[in-house]
């Protein structure tokens, strides 16, 4: 077999495994991304390091918190950046890092676990950016690893024999809005960062299984 040419599903081949230099290159990206102002407002952020002992892989995780979107996070091999606002007046400002931030990732393959992302970034993102380009959006290729509409992050889980990660909204997310309105954006981060971690198991141990072989 030549492992150069693409030979399943998702045309994945042997790059799946993201070299150190292309690793720190993308890391460098977004912490430089974090630390603009965009229209002269300073969007708060979040990022921190996570338990991953396999190899870095060319594939990243997308979540987004609330309705509308006021909370993004991405997760990279053992990092997890999460961007958000405290006024939603600010949520312009927010899309466009958003943007930018996809636009960065938009190298690796990228994942989530609901068609509600998909629809987002694809179908209203970019009529919210108005007259801002949003080309990357319309290439962007976003994978759903649910199995069927509507299947639980936690039963893909169990599926496959593993536990959820601690999630302080024990996998609720039907007052998301209402926890926003209030302040708690430390639950909801930590709710975000659940749901990350967890479909990242699904991704590895599930679906690239599947798919990658």
């Amino acid at each position: 077999m030549d492992l150069s040419e693409p030979y399943h599903k998702l045309k994945m081949n042997l790059e799946i495994i993201s070299s150190p230099e292309d690793m720190h290159q993308i890391k460098t990206q977004i912490n430089q991304l974090l630390r603009e102002k965009v229209d002269g407002i300073e969007l708060c952020y979040k990022k921190y390091r996570v338990p991953n002992n396999s190899f870095p892989l060319r594939i990243a995780v997308i979540d987004l918190e609330c309705e509308p979107p006021k909370v993004c996070g991405v997760l990279l091999s053992n990092r997890i950046y999460q961007i958000y606002v405290l006024d939603e007046k600010h949520i312009p400002q927010l899309y466009q890092v958003m943007v930018k931030l996809l636009a960065i990732v938009s190298r690796f393959y990228l994942f989530c676990f609901s068609n509600h992302e998909i629809r987002f970034i694809h179908k209203i993102l970019p009529h919210k950016l108005k007259k801002r380009d949003p080309h990357i959006l319309s290439k962007l290729s976003i994978t759903n690893v649910q199995k069927f509409t509507g299947e639980a992050l936690i039963s893909a889980l169990y599926s496959i024999g593993e536990a959820p990660h601690e999630d302080p909204l024990l996998r609720n997310n039907n007052q998301i809005n209402i926890h926003y309105q209030e302040g708690r954006y430390d639950l909801i981060l930590a709710h975000n960062a659940s749901c990350l971690l967890s479909t990242l198991k699904v991704v590895k141990l599930r679906y690239l299984k599947l798919n990658l072989i």
